[in-house]
């Protein structure tokens, strides 16, 4: 680290343990400098935050810390390790303070390398202008979420959303150091189903009413199709705002991005439930009638009986207790592709 002024000049190259050189990236104002090479100088000007990612030059892994802390002989400092993920925020050190040498006497020699310097790079002394309007504020913090997005990488727990109705994959929150205890965003797997059953059966049912009352034949009240039609379009609407918009995403996603959508598939599936009965009053045959609401019940009955089962088998991914052992996660793992994580 050389200061010059009020400037500080960081090699490319730096040297950490043992000799083990690694290139030095920065994330400072000037973005144009970030992936300078070996031997080059990279500026920062006081007041500014600084922030430093170590990539080892050979293996492109970075420096950073894993969360956990060292022993006793450790002073119970963090642990530090390299990481492939270079673009994870555990790999980005913070500069609080650094404290500059001495100035010496000849400070006319410190500006002229100082501009020297500069120039060779092309840099000039960013005069920062603090004050924002609101607006202004807004879009660019909407533009640094876009962009800080769009660089996002692929992922093991990764999941496209097609696969999310599903279940098609599955995500590890946590694991459990001793055993197989974890918190693992599963869900109630039948309910999931069920739910993305009525995403089909209500435009399939809503088709064939409308094809009907075209030809001028009521199979309900107008009152009862309305109630259908103003809630299954309200909440198959809400559904598909909450979902459609990934699909236009580039980066890796997870199936936690779902859940904003996933009250309205359940809440569809009560709609598409509670008009099958009223859809059997409709019916004259009193006979018939009465074989519609048993079977009704009965369906109903079965559908609630069965996710109620799938919810006591998949609490402990849920709430992380009891352990579950190896047998008894592989039992419950219903697709190949669900990531259910076993220690021991």
């Amino acid at each position: 680290l050389t200061f010059i002024g009020d400037w500080y000049a960081l090699n490319g190259v730096c040297c950490a343990l043992n000799g083990v050189h690694f290139l030095l990236c920065m994330h400072p104002a000037l973005q144009d400098v970030a992936s300078s090479g070996p031997g080059d100088l990279i500026f920062w000007s006081p007041g500014q935050p600084l922030k430093l990612k170590l990539i080892h030059e050979q293996s492109k892994q970075a420096l950073g810390s894993t969360g956990k802390r060292l022993p006793e002989w450790g002073a119970q400092q963090y642990e530090v390790a390299t990481d492939r993920a270079v673009e994870g925020g555990h790999t980005t050190w913070h500069v609080d303070t650094i404290t500059p040498p001495a100035l010496s006497a000849n400070s006319t020699e410190e500006e002229e390398l100082k501009k020297a310097l500069m120039e060779k790079y092309s840099l000039e002394e960013e005069k920062v202008d603090t004050e924002m309007l609101f607006w202004e504020k807004l879009i660019e913090l909407q533009y640094h979420m876009v962009t800080a997005h769009g660089n996002l990488g692929s992922h093991q727990f990764g999941a496209v959303p097609q696969s999310w109705p599903l279940i098609g994959k599955t995500l590890p929150y946590w694991l459990d150091e001793k055993n197989n205890a974890q918190v693992t965003l599963i869900g109630n797997p039948l309910l999931w189903w069920f739910g993305s059953a009525s995403l089909g059966v209500f435009p399939a049912v809503s088709a064939f009413y409308l094809l009907r009352r075209k030809r001028m034949v009521f199979d309900i009240p107008q009152a009862d199709f309305m109630l259908w039609w103003t809630g299954g379009v309200l909440l198959g609407v809400g559904w598909l705002l909450h979902y459609a918009p990934y699909f236009l995403l580039s980066r890796v996603l997870f199936l936690h991005h779902y859940l904003p959508a996933l009250p309205f598939k359940f809440m569809l599936m009560a709609v598409v439930m509670e008009h099958l009965l009223t859809w059997s009053r409709q019916v004259l045959n009193r006979r018939f009638a009465l074989l519609l609401w048993y079977s009704y019940y009965v369906v109903t009955s079965f559908i609630t009986l069965c996710c109620v089962i799938s919810f006591i088998v998949f609490f402990p991914f849920t709430y992380g207790y009891p352990a579950l052992t190896r047998d008894q996660i592989l039992a419950r793992q219903w697709k190949s592709t669900w990531d259910l994580l076993i220690r021991v």
